[in-house]
């Protein structure tokens, strides 16, 4: 599975081969920038794609016969987030 761990670690050990194998054969540094842009170009895939589950497990839908809402936010926590927490509650109906 693509995550953010196995492709730090798989780009870690291809950049440890080149730097082994520049050693020997005096590769060409456009090599690194390949490396390079191919990691940056996974990392805005996982980054740009929420359900690819990338950095970790995402649920974006469920099977339920019941009328439900999950409802996340990013507070913090905050100065506000017992504010938020009461409105939550009594709005909960």
């Amino acid at each position: 599975m693509l995550t953010f761990k196995n492709t730090n670690i798989i780009f870690t050990l291809i950049a440890l081969v080149l730097v082994g194998m520049n050693y020997f054969f005096h590769l060409s540094n456009y090599l690194y920038l390949a490396l390079f842009i191919g990691w940056s170009a996974i990392i805005f895939y996982g980054c740009y794609n929420i359900q690819s589950n990338f950095f970790m497990k995402i649920i974006c839908s469920a099977n339920t016969t019941e009328k439900i809402m999950a409802l996340t936010f990013d507070d913090g926590p905050s100065q506000f987030s017992s504010e938020i927490l009461r409105v939550l509650k009594e709005q909960k109906g």
